[in-house]
């Protein structure tokens, strides 16, 4: 296990393993976020759980739609992979 700088190709590798999302502890407006992945069944269940906290906006990143609709450049910080 290690961090790695989020690329396309570790998105890639960790969708290819069954990972759906990365979620970081860190606000939204970080500018070098720390990602952990996780495997999620269903991605907008989950995500309508988290919206459901009130006060607190969750920091995640769906790996399928970054990887569709996120440029390389678009991509920050770095991500534990296991």
């Amino acid at each position: 296990m290690e961090f790695v700088r989020l690329t396309h190709d570790v998105l890639r590798e960790l969708h290819k393993r069954g990972y759906t999302v990365l979620k970081s502890p860190l606000p939204i407006d970080n500018a070098d976020p720390t990602w952990y992945a996780e495997k999620v069944a269903d991605v907008w269940d989950y995500l309508d759980d988290l919206a459901s906290v009130p006060f607190k906006e969750p920091n995640v990143l769906i790996i399928r739609d970054a990887l569709e609709n996120m440029s390389e450049e678009e991509l920050r910080g770095s991500v534990w992979v296991p």
